[in-house]
This record gives C-alpha cells, structure tokens and sequence, in this order.
C-alpha cells in the first residue's frame, strides 16, 4: 500500500511538467515548415487528436486538441477525486506562470514552434472539465504573452521553482490512505517533498526497514516514464537532488529517501542515451 501511495505522490508532483510538455510537443511540429504553418499546423492537430484520449496521469486525460479562429486549445478530463477542481483554481496563475516560464527557456525547434504562434497571431488555451462535477476552467495564452517569454529568457533553475511553486499552491493534498503531501520546496540543492503519514494507519517505526524498496519503486516509476523523467532532467540541469520526507503524524519522526545529485545526473545520462539509441534505430529503419 505504502509504494502504490509513493507512486501516487510521484506522478502528482510532476502533472504540471507534463501540461506543459504535450503543449510544447504541438509547438515544435508547427514549428517546423515556416511557410506552411497553416497546412502543417492542421495536419499536426489532427495526428495528435488520432491518438487521443491519452492519459498524462491517473486522474488527468488529454481528451481532445483543436485549431479554430487563430486558438489552439488543449482540453483535458480531470478526476476531482485525484486532483480537486478547487485546486486546480487555486493554481490558475502558478500554471500559467510555469508555461510562460517554459516558452522563455524553450529552445530549438520548440522555440521556433512559440515564435510561428507570435508571427501568426496565435493563442494557445488550455480547457479544463472536471470528470465528476462538470465545472470549467481555461488558462488562455495570447500571442502578446508569448512574444513577451521570448523576449525574457528563463535559466533552468528559474523553470524548476515555478515548477515547484505551482504544485506547492495545491497543498496540502490528500494522497489517500492516510498520506498527505504538505509541501515541496527547493531547499539546500535540493526538491524536498514533505508527506505526511498518518500514524494511526502506519507502524511507522517499520518504514525504515522498507526505505530502499521504497527508493527502487520511485526510481523504477520514472524510469518507466517518459514524462517522469522530465523531471529528473530539470532537476539534473540545475544539478539539485531529491529528498521524499516521510513524517509521523503523532510523532514527528523522520524517514527521508534522497537521491543525491550525482544519481539524478546518471539517470538523466542513461535515459538520453536509451533516447539517442531508439532515435538511431528508427533512422535506420527509414
């Protein structure tokens, strides 16, 4: 019970870096034949609407992508029972922040994709539908906005600690089972989550004894990931490491589980190379 709640935990802290990667992935395909945004850009929308529903997380789906009127607008599926409408609501401005935040250290391809969006006056919304209660929320970027990222350039520390404060203006969360997230925070060279176990469901003087289980089970979930280990990549450029700090309830004892910078930079290292070798492997196939 306790690594399925860890599991949990893992994919809510990193739900906001996958909104935003789904965004930037339309961004780069448009991005890509200059003069042909138009015929390229309807194209691109409607490979990636073939594909959908996807599931970015449990409780988050990408249930449709449109282009109408100069809006591209990515409407998602929320599960109030993992993520609470209100939440959401409460971290309209840190989402948005986070986006414009992306734009300006965005690079390459993916910044050529921002800059066609400015060149041919394009917003970008994202429309939110809660799965249970029905309610509606969007974030709407303008071309003016964007243009403005462009023209701010963001370092990858400062793209980690917006990334931080949004999911920090969500807490605290309820994980289930008697978890409960009360921060994250960068602190020390380090992303520091704070879970709450609630004593009376946790022995918890026996946690220690299944600590690196525990650490073998979130590295594994990333791993596994492709999104998931986004994460470990932002936190790798800024050369941080990560801390999980398990506290008692009643007690107020302690159980970390911390991967240090030199392991977050390795797993960021093998995961680039899977990368690189799947990359030569489809070329070759071609």
């Amino acid at each position: 019970m306790q690594k399925d709640n860890l599991k949990s935990c893992i994919m809510k802290i990193v739900q906001i870096i996958k909104i935003c990667i789904v965004l930037v992935f339309i961004a780069s395909c448009s991005g890509n034949k200059k003069q042909e945004m138009y015929p390229d850009l309807i194209e691109t929308v409607q490979k990636i609407q073939d594909g959908l529903p996807l599931v970015i997380s449990e409780g988050l789906i990408l249930a449709k992508v449109d282009y109408n009127d100069t809006i591209f607008t990515l409407q998602y599926e929320i599960d109030e029972k993992e993520f609470p409408f209100e939440n959401l609501v409460k971290a309209k401005q840190n989402r948005k922040n986070l986006f414009l935040t992306t734009i300006s250290a965005s690079e390459g391809n993916e910044r050529t994709g921002f800059e066609q969006c400015v060149s041919y006056n394009v917003s970008v919304r994202y429309h939110f539908i809660g799965k249970r209660s029905h309610k509606e929320m969007s974030i709407l970027v303008s071309p003016n906005e964007i243009n403005d990222a462009l023209q701010t350039k963001s370092n990858a520390l400062e793209v980690l600690r917006i990334q931080i404060e949004g999911e920090k203006s969500s807490l605290p969360e309820k994980l289930g089972d008697g978890m409960t997230m009360t921060n994250i925070e960068l602190r020390d060279s380090m992303v520091f989550t704070t879970i709450e176990l609630d004593e009376t469901n946790y022995i918890f003087d026996g946690l220690g004894d299944s600590l690196e289980d525990m650490k073998a089970e979130i590295i594994n979930s990333l791993r596994s990931d492709r999104i998931g280990m986004n994460l470990i990549k932002m936190i790798a450029n800024v050369n941080y490491g990560l801390v999980y700090s398990y506290v008692g309830s009643v007690s107020g004892k302690t159980y970390n589980i911390t991967f240090l910078p030199e392991e977050i930079l390795l797993e960021k290292v093998i995961y680039e190379a899977k990368v690189k070798t799947a990359s030569e492997i489809v070329e070759c196939d071609e």
